[in-house]
């Protein structure tokens, strides 16, 4: 992801179902269909999985790509960690931020 970073573009879909592991055990990321300039920044359209999209993409303000990013693969390892997701859906309801 942070090659991905480096090159302007923030992935805006990171999933487990994205994320292959390669003969060398390598992580490789694929469906980067989503995949926008990563400092533009988005008010309306919603981009990504809705477990693994992060709470600012549901507020009415903006969002950017890095940050949004981050959270997801926060979800992707919180998920491999306790092979459980940490909820089925993100809610725009009793947000605190």
């Amino acid at each position: 992801m942070r090659a991905l970073h480096q090159a302007g573009f923030a992935w805006y879909d990171a999933k487990l179902e994205n994320i292959l592991v390669g003969q060398d055990f390598k992580l490789k990321i694929c469906d980067v269909g989503m995949a926008q300039d990563v400092d533009k920044e988005f008010s309306t359209v919603k981009r990504g999985t809705m477990g693994y999209m992060a709470p600012e993409m549901h507020s009415v303000g903006a969002y950017s790509g890095e940050p949004c990013d981050i959270f997801s693969l926060g979800v992707v390892l919180f998920t491999m960690h306790f092979y459980m997701e940490p909820w089925t859906s993100a809610k725009t309801t009793n947000m605190y931020f």
